[in-house]
């Protein structure tokens, strides 16, 4: 999964893999000092209920695929549909 996307615009530039290889570190980071604080705080459930607003919601993957081109509307993985304007899907509010 990771080579196909490296190797396609913006990912196959190196300074923009590196700047999004980075951004997942720190996100990483961040949110194993966040479940760390929350165990020792005792609001873990708050903690995860929290999380939902840093990731795609689960209604919305079960709506993409994972593609060479990366994550695209299940009724596009055989080209645009007709009128898409074949951008990414749309993420929906959870």
């Amino acid at each position: 999964m990771v080579e196909p996307l490296a190797g396609k615009p913006p990912l196959s530039r190196p300074a923009t893999r590196a700047a999004f290889a980075e951004r997942v570190r720190l996100r990483a980071v961040l949110h194993h000092a966040g479940w760390q604080a929350a165990r020792r705080l005792g609001t873990v459930p708050a903690f995860v209920a929290g999380l939902s607003k840093d990731f795609i919601p689960p209604a919305t993957l079960r709506d993409v695929t994972m593609t060479e081109d990366g994550l695209v509307a299940k009724d596009r993985r055989n080209g645009p549909a007709a009128g898409a304007g074949g951008g990414p899907a749309p993420r929906r509010a959870p």
